[in-house]
């Protein structure tokens, strides 16, 4: 197999996983009121608790502007609040208001119940497999973009 067809081929599974992916992910139980695009945000919230837009950004693998951008709406709409560290009034963060963290925790249920239908359908060394060859996929994509001309 020549290089150009080994990269349809990883641009086609790309393609076909993400469809899916997206797929399975309108599958979990959201509540309506909440933007579909804000869900990672509340999530991240939920589980990590109080956060500056730039950590929530980096775990997200976002732009601070596009994260930012995106709490203000949410905190438009109630769902979170920002406060600034007594310590530092520099600090400002970000924490899901108590409403919203009920309502998170629903999701994480019904995420959590999409992990376990995963895990039924596999096995340890299968995830490990997945886990390793997306690993090796990133650093192969990290190189590549290294090398590539801005």
């Amino acid at each position: 197999m020549d290089h150009l067809d080994v990269v349809h081929q990883i641009s086609d599974l790309l393609r076909e996983v993400n469809a899916k992916n997206t797929k399975l992910t309108g599958k979990i139980k959201f509540p309506p009121e909440f933007p579909v695009s804000s869900i990672p945000i509340l999530l991240t919230l939920h589980a990590q608790g109080p956060l500056k837009v730039s950590d929530i950004a980096g775990k997200l693998h976002m732009a601070d502007s596009n994260v930012s951008t995106m709490c203000s709406r949410l905190e438009k709409m109630g769902y979170v609040e920002r406060f600034r560290l007594k310590e530092d009034q520099r600090v400002v963060r970000v924490q899901l208001t108590d409403a919203t963290r009920a309502k998170t925790g629903n999701i994480v249920a019904s995420v959590e119940e999409c992990h376990r239908m995963i895990q039924k359908h596999t096995t340890p060394e299968e995830i490990t497999t997945i886990l390793c060859g997306l690993d090796l996929l990133n650093q192969l994509f990290d190189r590549v973009l290294e090398e590539m001309p801005e």
